[in-house]
């Protein structure tokens, strides 16, 4: 916590700090790198946007279903056949590739990214 003395200190000088332009331009370049940082990283963030599902959902219920009926099953289609139960479809082989493919190729695994990853 600050003192009152370092407070009283501080709004005292802080005008003259704001009315130097060296100063000024230097926390203006500062914001604009910062900005342009934030920017990068949500631009990164958005591009596994489209694997969000792998963290959100319920992987082995996911591949549960994917595995017994080709898709993720609707809510509709478990009322409707809350009674009698789904006919099984397991997926074909291109259907698999189709599911596991992008997944393999997600930036994710890229390793040029898992380097750079300050983990």
């Amino acid at each position: 916590m600050i003192s009152v003395r370092r407070r009283v200190r501080l709004l005292l000088v802080q005008p003259d700090l704001e009315d130097m332009q060296e100063l000024a331009d230097m926390r203006a370049e500062i914001m604009d790198h910062v900005n342009m940082v934030m920017n990068a990283a949500a631009e990164y963030k958005a591009t596994f946007d489209a694997y969000s599902y792998l963290w959100t959902d319920d992987r082995h219920e996911f591949m549960r279903q994917f595995l017994l009926y080709n898709h993720v099953l609707t809510a509709e289609e478990i009322e409707a056949h809350a009674e009698d139960g789904l006919q099984e479809s397991p997926p074909s082989l291109k259907q698999f590739r189709d599911q596991v493919t992008p997944v393999r190729e997600a930036p994710l695994f890229d390793a040029n990214i898992l380097h750079t990853c300050a983990c």
